[in-house]
């Protein structure tokens, strides 16, 4: 007693969220809100990432905006050009401008292909 069940007239969809079992999302309708809801938790960290990079160091790589990803349990991106986006955001708002060196990935998904370096406009230096 107490547990909904098929034709007691109580409704699965109060149990999921939703009103009636016609109001349920589809597992790919939930899927997809996920992936908006995963995309936007990583775009905020990696523009917090971004800034912090700027702040605290000179010059900067998509690498070390990964590691500091990474400190946060981030390890991956739900879609792989929003580093890239949130990076020329950066620029845009000119806290960085592309530097014009360029090095090799430490990450072991890109093997060693080349990756430009960022050149920090708000450094703050040594003496903060």
């Amino acid at each position: 007693m107490g547990q909904a069940q098929l034709g007691s007239g109580k409704p699965y969809g109060s149990l999921l969220g939703g009103g009636s079992p016609a109001s349920l999302k589809s597992p790919e309708e939930l899927a997809k809100e996920n992936r908006a809801r995963n995309s936007e938790l990583f775009r905020t960290a990696a523009w917090a990432g971004v800034k912090w990079l700027a702040e605290n160091m000179e010059v900067f790589t998509a690498d070390d905006l990964w590691d500091y990803l990474e400190d946060f349990n981030f390890d991956y991106t739900p879609e792989p050009r929003l580093l890239g986006s949130v990076i020329r955001r950066g620029k845009k708002e000119g806290i960085i401008a592309e530097g014009d060196k360029i090095f090799r990935s430490r990450r072991k998904v890109c093997h060693g292909r080349p990756i430009r370096c960022w050149v920090s406009l708000v450094y703050k230096g040594e003496d903060k």
